[in-house]
């Protein structure tokens, strides 16, 4: 319909909540509000809005992503004085300049989680083989040592949370360790085996190491270097049982190809992410930094 005066194009309440994306009753409301008014209210009682009422919509969607109350809103569209929302434009900007940080992170994660279970799918269980790998960065942090009191580990793990926290690694929690070169070329026989807790870092990103681990007793840093070496790899079902399995069988392999253990153990869930209800869900790869007699 055709506005004979102005020439505007009339759109029905539910046209124009269609375009808008929003329910009829949502108009209602910002009417009862005096917060969007329809262009013309007819004798019976039908709405009719035009593009004018559609820019103020937009306006109304703007600063509802930027915090502002319906009762604000009002307020500022009665005084069209766009100056004063440049403090609030600039916090605006900031978090949404937080949110694609985050979801960078996300993205690059969900990336690297698929191409490891794409990896894991195509390698048997319980086949050691022989591997030259690149560097990677890890967060690392030590946790398994008579020196530790309960207190100054349960202080360790917070921080090191903290940090995970910090650099949106939510879901990569606890998908690594790391044995010793000193403690893998012994038997290992129980479950509280690994030295450290790691993580795997994404080389392409940067991540913020304000929770430095001030009240760790050795001061060392969080994120470390796990070096560019030849390693002796093998892939295992996650649970207890299994995993020692593998490493058994691993340092057997090793022996029997006339290798040296020069260096320490690396242990990485790889399809274990969100295996939440059982740890045998998950896929572990194991990796000792070996070399030729």
């Amino acid at each position: 319909m055709i506005d004979t005066k102005s020439g505007l194009v009339l759109l029905s309440t539910g046209q124009f909540a269609a375009l808008c994306g929003i329910k009829k009753d949502t108009l209602f409301h910002y009417d009862h509000i005096g917060l969007l008014k329809p262009y013309r209210v007819t004798e019976n009682g039908y709405r009719y809005y035009t593009t004018i009422e559609l820019n103020r919509f937009h306006s109304i969607t703007v600063l509802q992503d930027a915090g502002l109350s319906l009762e604000e809103i009002k307020a500022f569209l009665a005084k069209e004085d766009p100056y004063s929302l440049m403090p609030l434009f600039s916090q605006m900007q900031q978090v949404l300049r937080e949110k694609a940080h985050k979801y960078a992170r996300l993205a690059a994660q969900v990336e690297n989680t698929l191409a490891e279970m794409e990896q894991a799918k195509a390698l048997p269980f319980f086949a050691p083989r022989v591997e030259k790998m690149a560097a990677c960065k890890l967060a690392a942090i030590r946790t398994n040592d008579d020196k530790l009191s309960d207190a100054a580990r349960t202080e360790i793990i917070g921080q090191y949370y903290r940090y995970c926290m910090n650099n949106e690694m939510r879901a990569d929690f606890f998908r690594g360790g790391i044995i010793l070169k000193e403690h893998i070329e012994s038997p290992i026989t129980d479950g509280d085996y690994l030295d450290y807790l790691c993580i795997r870092l994404d080389p392409q990103l940067e991540y913020d190491d304000a929770y430095v681990l001030s009240q760790n007793p050795y001061k060392e840093k969080i994120e470390i270097e796990k070096p560019a070496a030849t390693y002796a790899c093998i892939n295992c079902p996650g649970g207890l049982t299994k995993t020692l399995l593998a490493i058994k069988t691993l340092q057997k392999y090793i022996k029997e190809q006339g290798l040296s253990i020069v260096g320490d153990c690396y242990e990485f869930e790889i399809s274990g992410t969100f295996a939440v209800e059982s740890e045998t869900s998950c896929v572990k790869q194991i990796e000792i930094q070996v070399e030729q007699h």
